[in-house]
């Protein structure tokens, strides 16, 4: 299989997305209401992230680990 380079938008790694999800739990009190993203959620998609990065480095393909027990 080939890599392909995509184009994305501009963003402070880590900070971006902590932000979003941050805002979304204080949402979530002041509405009363059920948080979008979980906490567990957030950490797998940062092990999908850093598995990206590191496929990028090395060209090669990452498998993923389930290592979350919940």
């Amino acid at each position: 299989s080939k890599l392909i380079k995509v184009s994305l938008k501009k963003i402070t790694m880590w900070k971006d997305d902590a932000e979003l999800l941050l805002k979304d739990f204080i949402e979530s009190l002041y509405n009363k209401r059920k948080i979008n993203i979980l906490g567990k959620d957030h950490l797998r998609s940062l092990d999908i992230v850093e598995a990206c990065i590191n496929s990028a480095k090395n060209g090669k393909k990452i498998v993923l680990k389930n290592n979350f027990k919940w």
